[in-house]
């Protein structure tokens, strides 16, 4: 089976992203909107860096808040944190 999936080309062009919004600090739930990538992202494994700094609220809100709604739609993402960006994948 593998040797037949070898073959097959899984990269993916994403061109939009989904923006979570929290409502009231992510106890009344959250707000989602497309919004378009600055550059696509074309290869497997290819994070959305997002500043610290402009997240709306903590950083473990909007990561519960991604993880719901992800969920949600079906979608598994994986999130990673340094100093300065919080970083969002597909899984």
């Amino acid at each position: 089976m593998i040797a037949v999936t070898a073959g097959i080309d899984s990269a993916n062009a994403a061109t939009n992203v989904l923006r979570v919004g929290l409502l009231d600090g992510g106890l009344g739930g959250f707000t989602l909107a497309e919004e378009p990538l600055p550059e696509p992202m074309l290869n497997d494994g290819d994070a959305i860096k997002i500043p610290l700094a402009e997240l709306p609220h903590s950083k473990a809100n909007v990561r519960s808040a991604l993880n719901r709604a992800t969920r949600k739609l079906g979608m598994s993402v994986a999130t990673a944190v340094d100093d300065g960006y919080l970083y969002v994948w597909n899984s």
